[in-house]
């Protein structure tokens, strides 16, 4: 099936995730699409695949703004994995046509995103992980609106 009332670009994701403004305005953005752009977005995403991909990438994210507010504990390869958990797990459901492809990219984007950013050791990176996490959960919304 294809899905050609996708939306080409709902926001740049290492813009969102660095500046909370950004972040309230994709949030709005993503859950005032057109039923038709959101069903382009959502495709044949099933609501256990994403839930399965949520679970994961929540839990990844709330560890990692435990740990990225006190760095001293050292464990920031632990996210890294995480992420690095994520972006296979992402790869699994696209593989398995259970998450639109057009999610799969957005997801992809925000792992990448936070991946470059933990490789850079940019400042403010919990702050990023909240951002994600918030953004994660507005896809959520549109996807058990929409999915079968």
């Amino acid at each position: 099936m294809s899905y050609k009332h996708a939306p080409t670009h709902i926001y740049k994701t290492s813009e969102v995730l660095s500046d909370d403004t950004k972040l309230s305005s994709a949030v709005r953005q993503v859950l005032s699409l057109p039923s038709r752009e959101a069903e382009g977005l959502i495709g044949s995403t099933t609501s256990t695949a994403y839930r399965r991909i949520h679970e994961h990438l929540t839990a990844v994210f709330d560890r990692a703004v435990e740990v990225l507010s006190r760095p001293e504990s050292g464990r920031v390869s632990e996210v890294v994995v995480g992420l690095t958990k994520g972006l296979i797990l992402v790869e699994y459901q696209l593989s398995r046509n259970q998450v639109s492809r057009e999610l799969g990219i957005r997801l992809r984007e925000i792992l990448e995103s936070l991946l470059e950013s933990l490789n850079q050791s940019e400042a403010g990176l919990a702050k990023k992980f909240e951002r994600a996490r918030t953004l994660l959960d507005a896809l959520a919304v549109l996807v058990y609106r929409y999915t079968r």
